[in-house]
């Protein structure tokens, strides 16, 4: 496992780091979950990549855009905390609520952004607010923007 994943780009094995990923490894492997997980990960039914595809059957499966993705991490954020009694929006904002956030924020200053700006959030689940403003900015085609992640699982969303 470790020879495999050492096998992986500079920036790949930086995101395997972040999210500790080898120990994750390990503990579903004790757990005996390990290959169930990776047969869907791996299954030629499901697209988890940017591009279109098609599965054995000749099916067209679109891909996979960030915000689908971030939709899909929030999903998951939101089971795993039912499952351990919290309420279920608590750590999860709508992406419509996000959008209506981002411009509120940023349509009143929209022309007088600077040409550098540090986004940060400090309650970041799945990067939304981050991707929302960064997106908004890059629109008015206003400045470079650099992210802060506050906490490892927001660096995937960047």
């Amino acid at each position: 496992m470790e020879e495999y994943l050492a096998g992986f780009s500079a920036n790949v094995r930086e995101i395997i780091e972040k999210f500790n990923l080898k120990a994750q490894i390990r503990h579903m492997a004790g757990k005996d979950v390990l290959l169930a997980v990776l047969e869907k990960f791996i299954s030629p039914y499901i697209n988890l990549t940017p591009e279109d595809r098609e599965d054995p059957d000749g099916n067209h499966l679109p891909g996979l855009s960030n915000l689908s993705m971030g939709y899909g991490f929030e999903e998951l954020i939101r089971k795993f905390n039912e499952e351990n009694n919290e309420e279920a929006g608590e750590h999860f904002t709508p992406r419509e609520v996000i959008e209506l956030m981002t411009h509120l924020v940023f349509d009143p200053v929209r022309d007088r952004l600077p040409p550098v700006m540090t986004i940060y959030d400090p309650a970041c689940g799945s990067g939304g607010r981050l991707t929302e403003s960064q997106n908004f900015i890059f629109d008015a085609n206003a400045c470079f923007v650099k992210v802060l992640e506050p906490c490892p699982a927001a660096y995937i969303s960047q």
